[in-house]
């Protein structure tokens, strides 16, 4: 039987790629896409009818298997005539794509910072060039292919250097733009990739995804309560899978008791954990999850509410709390780039829910 190639740490090394939730497997080692039929459809049918654009964005919500889906594409791609060997997790075209060893493939990410011990908050212009050294240094004997994930990670920058590369092309080359917020990105680029949108999965393609992203199989009880809150992605369905019990606890009390919140009370219980800046982290992922999960349940709840009832997750609040998200995960970014302290960050983050809550009442 196939087996997946294993994903490794080397020794100390860094993580092996961004965002990647703990206990799961990265996209390139994954050998199935589950979902996205029409998706691979339409890929496929402009493969081979030979008239494959050169740039083409996957566009979903965070989680849905968009980059699954990338390296899967890219597989085929490079396969060429050989179809079978693109899914085939013993072959050797799989086992360079997954170890991104393959000389005609090239991924840009954020890169890892040794000096921080984590990976850029952007991806920089420096990444484009590597990927223009790429086109420039490879055989054009076959299609090379660049998977940018996440484009929309791009700094302004790195962002006109790409425009630049699919405005004049390299022979034989196709582009993957992985991106969950695909209206980030320039206009301009947007125009010049053939867009592929990919749909949340039923609950049973989410659990048989997870089965092939993680390590371990899930308690049931546990996979229960994270399919209740994945809404079709995979993804999220394994961060609340990894979330930290602790955390995730925490995060609750301080929404329920929202707009009053005691600080001391907050640190004294991040204090208990013993490395505080690990359990900032923890909470704030934690925060950012139960808020996605309450935007999404506002959006969907019934519009008929009760005359003067307007509770605070109501879809009257929605653009309130869709706001409050979008500032936190810029907050978290910030942080990040400029190495800010955790502890000041909570603070802040903390500030913000406050004041959305007195804004909602």
């Amino acid at each position: 039987m196939a087996r997946t190639p294993k994903a490794k740490h080397e020794g100390d090394g860094p993580p092996l790629d961004p965002d990647l939730t703990p206990g799961a497997t990265p996209a390139r080692f994954t050998p199935r896409v589950f979902g996205h039929d029409a998706a691979r459809a339409a890929f496929r049918a402009a493969l081979d009818a030979g008239r494959l654009h050169h740039a083409w964005l996957i566009a979903g919500e965070a989680g849905v298997g968009k980059a699954t889906l990338a390296y899967a594409l890219a597989r085929r791609v490079l396969a060429g005539g050989d179809a079978g060997a693109a899914d085939d997790p013993d072959s050797p075209l799989f086992r360079q794509v997954a170890a991104l060893s393959h000389p005609r493939l090239i991924a840009v990410r954020r890169p890892w910072q040794p000096p921080t011990g984590k990976f850029s908050a952007a991806i920089p212009v420096e990444e484009i060039r590597r990927l223009k050294h790429f086109f420039e240094t490879t055989a054009d004997g076959g299609w090379r292919v660049a998977v940018i994930d996440r484009a929309d990670d791009l700094n302004p920058n790195a962002a006109n250097a790409l425009l630049k590369l699919l405005e004049e092309p390299p022979p034989l080359c196709v582009f993957l733009l992985v991106s969950s917020v695909p209206g980030r990105l320039p206009q301009t680029i947007r125009s010049r990739c053939r867009r592929l949108d990919l749909r949340p999965l039923d609950d049973a393609d989410v659990r048989l995804a997870l089965a092939a992203a993680l390590s371990a199989p899930p308690d049931e009880r546990a996979l229960t309560a994270a399919l209740a809150n994945a809404a079709g992605s995979p993804g999220r369905a394994a961060r609340r899978l990894a979330e930290d019990d602790g955390a995730r606890a925490l995060s609750g009390q301080l929404i329920g008791a929202l707009p009053r919140l005691d600080l001391s009370a907050v640190f004294a219980a991040l204090d208990a954990g013993g490395d505080q800046a690990a359990a900032i982290e923890r909470l704030l992922d934690a925060l950012e999850a139960d808020l996605e999960m309450r935007v999404r349940g506002a959006a969907i709840a019934d519009q008929a509410e009760r005359a003067g009832a307007r509770p605070l997750f109501s879809r009257a609040n929605l653009a309130l709390w869709a706001g409050l998200w979008e500032t936190v995960r810029g907050k978290r970014a910030d942080a990040e780039r400029l190495n800010l302290d955790r502890a000041t960050l909570l603070v802040g983050v903390l500030t913000e829910f406050q004041a959305a809550a007195d804004a909602a009442r």
